[in-house]
């Protein structure tokens, strides 16, 4: 049984510590055989850097972005032409505040980003822990995102075979997925200020 099926919702490696603590230990099964260099070679990299959003159960844009790293002037790009209309489309009716979650990435607390969410009153956390993938919703969408591609029945093998399918699975994701993810939250911050 899913463990998102009962509403439990954890990083694997989390998951793998926790196991790894009580003396245990886990693995991964392998299924295919790794990527050497030459097979990214070959295939253009094996990956591909994508930008994704979601809100209670309103899934944002999904954009795939064309470079190895993301600077200041990248993101907002991404958030003027893709995140900005979609927030103003899902809030319009809305009576409850809309508060940005990022990951602290350079990127999105340099001071032209910081400016132009000001400009634009889009509001955040002040602070956010960094690398705290149980405290990070999207990081569980991301998972089940990357999952649903793994299982494929034709694998994947170039970068425009991925990008494709990582549109069609994004499409695919049920609604209620993310909003049992964001019911979550409340259970899962308390949970890491205890532990």
């Amino acid at each position: 049984m899913e463990l998102a099926k009962l509403d439990v919702f954890a990083c694997i490696e989390t998951l793998r510590s926790y196991v790894d603590r009580l003396d245990f230990k886990s693995y991964r099964i392998a299924h295919k055989p790794r990527l050497t260099a030459r097979h990214r070679k070959i295939n253009a990299g094996g990956g591909a850097m994508v930008w994704r959003c979601f809100w209670g159960e309103d899934f944002g844009p999904l954009e795939i972005i064309d470079t190895s790293s993301v600077d200041q002037e990248t993101y907002i790009n991404i958030l003027a032409n893709r995140f900005h209309p979609w927030l103003a489309n899902v809030t319009v009716y809305q009576e409850r505040g809309f508060i940005f979650r990022e990951d602290g990435d350079s990127c999105h607390t340099g001071g032209y980003a910081r400016w132009w969410k000001e400009t634009h009153q889009i509001k955040g956390f002040g602070y956010w822990p960094a690398q705290s993938p149980d405290l990070s919703p999207i990081e569980h969408v991301w998972n089940a995102l990357e999952r649903r591609i793994e299982r494929k029945r034709s694998p994947v093998k170039k970068l425009e075979q991925l990008k494709v399918a990582l549109r069609e699975e994004w499409e695919r994701i049920d609604d209620e997925f993310a909003y049992r993810l964001v019911r979550s939250m409340k259970r899962r911050c308390e949970t890491v200020i205890k532990a």
